[in-house]
């Protein structure tokens, strides 16, 4: 098998005892033993894996096979380590440290100790079980020719094979990023001693990849590049005296360059690109050329994994020069400078917006269009990158500059993704086409491609994709893992179209029915989808539930399928919560999607118990002690969970009272002060959904110390907290809020009269929504404070806004301020003006918009309520009358029931009313149609309808 040589027995004290590694990965052995070809069962209570069969070889020799479990423990304190490096690195580093330098094979197993989330006393237990031969040479069978073949040599004590293992791996932790400054360059240089004690290398460099990517945009990818501990060429590793010379050889060139992991060299280098692209054109092209993609190289590593570095180069306009390469340079030079790209994109939004705006975004679809394959595939993975970390930003991809997908590129996109069916796509094409789909995923709404992309033919592609992949057990097992990565990227492609389209959630829910069918006789693709959605695969499980809840909140799923998403979508999603972080961010978005402004799927959700675990992730998280080194994962987890605790507590109040026995207000006030824009936005439309509760607003929200931190919220940097600040403060300005004067106090009257006046529509929407608040059943003083404050002639330019939300919201400022007593109504007419107000009543009752309708009808209501002098300014309207009277009839409950109160209201007589002036009211109110059109309503589906029509009519008659 793994080793031929006989197998000595390995104790736990001949094991070294210091080492070199991270200070919470502790190495301890388990029991070992060694086994015969007869012997292949551990002794009871070990819980040892049993050894694999030896080999007839092996059993012709009398060989043994040795193996030594150990255990690696990583103490969890309330968070699990994939937080910090993620089960997948791990393995990545055994797997790589192993494969690269020594003759063993490691296999993995996890098992519990003690919860994943459990306190800080319990631990979780990676054993990592390896198989090595111990000996002293030994006759050679084919396993070892293989292994010389390779440049490894058999016969290393296991002494010098652990020593080598705990140095070695030292280094390779570094290259994760575990340590930085004088940490790094030490386990540098005991990786590098590691392995030339236990290493013999046979030539060729020692050159190893980074970690392929575990999760997209979570985990960095690069070309070729050293570990730390690691040297190019092509010599030997020697012994300890040519180690420590090359090692000296090291440091001075590094002392003289500046380079390696010095900043100031990787600046230097920066700075000196532009310059070295000059050789690239012209006479001795090929050798400037050369030093440029060496620098380009040493930018690349030093890079990677290095968030301060990032930021350095992109204030020292490093995205300048890597766009000259991109315009000028040789191809590997270019490839080089798409890895950097792409590692400075996934820094974050920030860094993906930066490289938007520079225009690269174009050379890179140039590349996708004509360059060669890897120029293409490397140009693919750093679009999807940077697209995606920018997708969020205000505005979305229009604002940066990028108006979708060129044409061109849609053209190869629509070619790649038809080779799915051909034989040698699974080698090399299947990649490109992932890539390509979830590039279509993040564009589906920019530009002018909003209504167009999915008519291209791409569409039908993914459908088909979906359609034949996702029955992945009639693929062989080679293709299944790519079929997979296809099927996830089709289904994300196909959600995302179908979120910024509902035409397209109907063509995807109407594929493959036979022609003629009705309604009865099922939807296949939905059933499809359904199927998916119960998938092995984790991917493929949330791409359909994404797609489904897409399509069910476009209306594209009939009512037959409805209890499917509550019992089988919604329970999926739930228990997808105790998955890993990248997994559970796409869930929690997808459940926040799917419960938002839906009863039942909220009941089924909190059925599920979503909220006691989504407290236990807010507690997990706050507990940690390793946030700061994850706080883009841990941001990105935060932001989900309170989108998805606001969309389930935006109705009803047992939710709400869920929510607070679960302890989850003060991370909500914690939230509020949080370094990520995202995470303070949620908590803010937390806040907005708990506020709407009166005994939550009262006590919870009050004693949790909420209206400091929601205050300061209100004028911060970023546009979009300040926003959702407005929407979070409307229901703590109410008449019954315990906060109303607190924040009054402090300043919001001038600061929501400010953001009423901003140019942006969604800031100008919750602001005027807030003084609407404010004014309502307020003190005629504070109505005149915030008339003065906000200006008569902007409230007027608010009703004529360019969006019909602020509009009624405007209109409602008016309706609230002349709600009550009489003296009101006389503030708003003496500093508007009684003909600008009846000019604007008169073209919002024209309008095409019910709100608009219902806000204009209500302030004839209120002008109405007040005295003789009052009804007859709309009495003397006859155009006015003749509107209400068209929308007595209308529709919308709102609308009939405002009209009807206008009636009572101005055929409404008291003590000091004029007998005579009431009667010409009526008199005018017969003679236009409203007793016959109040006999008509008699009979109206409301009751509340019909009550209001008595009083009407036995007024008016």
């Amino acid at each position: 098998m793994y080793g031929h040589q006989t197998a000595t027995t390995l104790t736990a004290t001949s094991l070294p005892t210091s080492p070199q590694l991270p200070s919470f990965l502790l190495f301890s052995p388990l029991p070992q033993y060694s086994a015969s070809p007869a012997q292949t069962a551990p002794r009871a209570g070990h819980g040892t894996p049993r050894p694999r069969p030896v080999s007839p070889h092996t059993q012709q020799t009398q060989t043994y096979c040795l193996r030594t479990p150990l255990q690696l423990y990583i103490p969890t304190a309330a968070r699990p380590v994939s937080a910090v490096l993620g089960y997948g690195s791990i393995r990545r580093v055994f797997a790589l440290f192993f494969a690269k330098t020594l003759p063993i094979r490691p296999t993995f197993q996890t098992c519990a100790r003690g919860p994943l989330h459990g306190r800080r006393s319990k631990t979780q237990e990676v054993r990592v079980i390896f198989v090595w031969g111990n000996g002293n040479g030994g006759r050679e069978n084919g396993e070892e020719r293989k292994r010389k073949k390779r440049g490894r040599r058999g016969g290393k004590t296991t002494d010098g094979i652990w020593t080598a293992f705990t140095q070695g791996l030292g280094g390779a932790w570094a290259a994760f990023g575990g340590k930085t400054g004088a940490e790094n360059e030490r386990s540098e240089k005991r990786g590098e001693e590691g392995e030339k004690k236990g290493i013999e290398g046979e030539g060729g460099e020692k050159r190893g990849k980074r970690p392929v990517e575990i999760e997209e945009g979570r985990q960095e990818e690069g070309e070729e590049c050293f570990f730390p501990g690691e040297k190019g060429g092509n010599g030997r590793s020697g012994g300890k005296k040519e180690g420590e010379k090359m090692e000296g050889e090291k440091e001075e060139k590094e002392g003289e360059k500046g380079t390696g992991r010095d900043w100031e060299g990787v600046a230097e280098a920066a700075g000196e690109m532009d310059v070295a692209q000059e050789g690239l054109e012209g006479e001795g092209g090929a050798e400037e050329g050369a030093v440029g993609v060496e620098r380009l190289r040493v930018l690349k590593n030093e890079v990677i994994g290095y968030p301060e570095r990032k930021k350095q180069l992109l204030e020292q306009g490093v995205l300048g020069v890597l766009g000259k390469v991109l315009e000028r340079g040789e191809e590997a030079a270019k490839i080089e400078a798409i890895i950097v790209l792409r590692s400075l994109a996934q820094g974050g939004e920030k860094y993906a917006t930066c490289i938007c705006r520079s225009g690269i975004v174009d050379q890179l679809f140039g590349f996708v269009v004509e360059g060669t394959e890897k120029l293409m595939t490397v140009s693919l993975k750093a679009l999807v990158t940077t697209l995606r970390g920018a997708a969020g930003v205000l505005g979305g991809l229009e604002a940066l500059g990028v108006q979708g997908i060129p044409q061109e590129a849609v053209d190869r996109f629509v070619s790649i993704l038809r080779g799915w069916r051909r034989e040698e796509f699974w080698q090399k094409g299947y990649e490109q086409a992932s890539l390509a789909a979830h590039i279509i995923a993040v564009c589906a709404g920019a530009g002018e491609q909003k209504n167009e992309l999915g008519g291209w033919g791409i569409l039908e592609i993914l459908v088909e994709i979906v359609w034949e992949i996702g029955d992945r057990s009639k693929k062989k097992t080679e293709e299944r893992f790519y079929s997979t990565k296809l099927l996830d990227a089709a289904l994300q492609a196909l959600s995302s179209l179908s979120h910024k389209q509902d035409m397209y959630g109907s063509q995807i829910a109407a594929s493959y029915r036979q022609p003629g069918s009705n309604i009865n006789e099922g939807y296949p693709m939905i059933s499809k989808l359904l199927k998916l959605v119960k998938d092995v695969e984790t991917p493929i499980r949330l791409g359909a539930s994404g797609c489904l809840a897409n399509m069910y909140r476009s209306g594209a799923i009939p009512k037959r399928y409805i209890n499917e998403l509550e019992y089988t979508v919604i329970p999926i999603l739930v228990r997808l919560l105790d998955e890993e972080e990248r997994v559970r961010e796409r869930a929690l978005a997808i459940l926040a999607y799917l419960v938002t402004d839906n009863d039942e799927m909220q009941r089924a959700a909190c059925d599920a118990d979503v909220i006691k675990k989504l407290a236990g992730i807010l507690h997990h998280i706050n507990n940690s002690p390793f946030q700061e080194e994850t706080g883009s994962t841990n941001d990105k987890i935060v932001e989900a969970v309170f989108l998805a605790i606001a969309a389930l507590t935006l109705f009803k109040d047992d939710y709400r009272k869920q929510v607070i026995n679960a302890k989850i207000v003060p991370y909500i006030v914690l939230a509020l002060s949080h370094r990520s824009a995202g995470v303070r936005v949620a908590a803010c439309q937390c806040t907005r959904s708990l506020s709407r509760s009166v005994c939550v607003l009262r006590s919870n929200l009050v004693d949790a110390g909420i209206t400091d931190p929601l205050f300061v919220l209100l004028t911060d940097d970023d546009l979009k907290v300040k926003t959702a600040a407005c929407a979070a403060v409307c229901n703590l300005v109410l008449d019954f809020s315990p906060m109303r004067s607190a924040i009054m106090e402090k300043g919001a009257l001038k600061i929501m009269c400010e953001h009423a006046k901003n140019e942006n529509s969604a800031l100008r929407l919750n602001a005027v929504w807030a003084l609407k608040h404010i004014v309502y059943a307020a003190e005629t003083e504070i109505k005149k404070n915030v008339l003065k404050e906000l200006g008569y002639n902007a409230l007027i330019k608010l009703c004529d806004d360019s969006e019909i939300g602020v509009q009624e919201q405007a209109l409602d400022v008016i309706r609230n301020v002349i709600c009550g007593q009489q003296e009101n109504i006389d503030l708003l007419l003496n500093n508007i003006g009684t003909s600008q107000i009846i000019s604007i009543i008169k073209g919002k009752l024209a309008s095409g918009f019910t709100e608009i309708i219902t806000a204009a009808i209500y302030i004839c209501v209120h002008i109405a309520s007040g005295s003789d002098i009052h009804r007859n300014i709309i009495i003397e309207e006859n155009e006015i009358l003749q509107l209400i009277l068209k929308h007595i009839g209308h529709t919308s409950f709102e609308v009939r029931l405002g009209c009807l109160w206008v009636l009572i209201n101005l055929t409404w007589s008291d003590d000091n009313s004029d007998k005579v002036m009431k009667e010409h009211r009526n008199q005018v109110l017969k003679d236009i149609g409203f007793l016959e059109k109040l006999k008509l309503m008699q009979n109206d589906s409301s009751s509340d309808i019909r009550e209001r029509v008595k009083t009407a009519l036995s007024q008016l008659e």
